[in-house]
């Protein structure tokens, strides 16, 4: 595969939009195919997580796609794209966010809220509380700052020398912003969001693979439509009642 080349896989351009005359193509992009090659390339998974991390990952111990977190049937419940745990009990929860960036702060709040009441459980101390790691990879800014990536911890403002350190970080990723002060590996993959060009990386060429090979399982397809769907249905209903 030429680097030069323009890869429909990381994309969603209008040609592969829903029409009466071609099927709906699912990219990287999309949350459902991100989760698919996640839960199933455990490799893949451990890959793109080092690079987000921008560290070595020991090993993945457990991985879970479409995660629900939700302790009280009478709260709102919220879904995460992938849940990883790593060897060193080390929680991460990673979103692929196209567009809809409203409200990502408070998002994010509620996120962590959710996470931290499952990883503590009853009769534990808050010393044991995990490290957790909220991730979102944005095709755009949402912050509108032209950063490439977002690092957000809790600080104390009367004293920046302070070290908060309650073990929580947020990291945004936004594929249109400055590159600057990435990683050679984080600018590949952020570029290959934006432009689809897998610049002859295995990692990315792996997932371009993957994903090519996914949009042609029928069964796939039709599940991910039928979900799609249902999903459709649920949003005008909660539209219909608010009414």
């Amino acid at each position: 595969m030429k680097s030069q080349n323009h890869n429909t896989s990381f994309l969603e351009t209008d040609s592969f939009k829903e029409s009466s005359s071609t099927l709906k193509y699912y990219p990287f992009t999309n949350d459902f195919m991100f989760a698919q090659i996640m839960q199933n390339c455990i490799n893949i998974a451990k890959e793109l997580l080092e690079i987000l991390m921008d560290k070595p990952i020991e090993r993945i111990e457990y991985i879970d796609t479409q995660h629900t977190g939700n302790y009280d049937l009478c709260l709102k419940a919220v879904r995460f794209d992938v849940y990883i745990k790593d060897s060193q009990n080390t929680h991460y929860y990673i979103e692929m966010q196209v567009g809809d960036y409203k409200d990502l702060p408070k998002r994010m709040r509620f996120y962590q809220s959710v996470s931290d009441t499952e990883l503590l459980k009853t009769g534990q101390s808050y010393r044991e509380l995990p490290g957790l790691y909220i991730i979102f990879i944005c095709t755009g800014d949402p912050f509108g700052k032209g950063l490439g990536l977002y690092t957000i911890r809790s600080c104390c403002l009367e004293n920046s020398e302070l070290l908060y350190n309650d073990g929580a970080n947020k990291l945004v990723f936004n594929a249109l912003g400055s590159y600057e002060r990435l990683s050679v590996r984080q600018k590949k993959f952020l570029k290959c969001i934006t432009t689809g060009e897998t610049q002859d990386d295995i990692l990315l060429n792996n997932i371009d693979e993957k994903v090519k090979e996914i949009n042609e399982d029928p069964g796939w397809r039709k599940q991910i439509m039928t979900l799609e769907e249902k999903i459709r249905d649920l949003n005008y209903y909660a539209r219909e009642e608010g009414r």
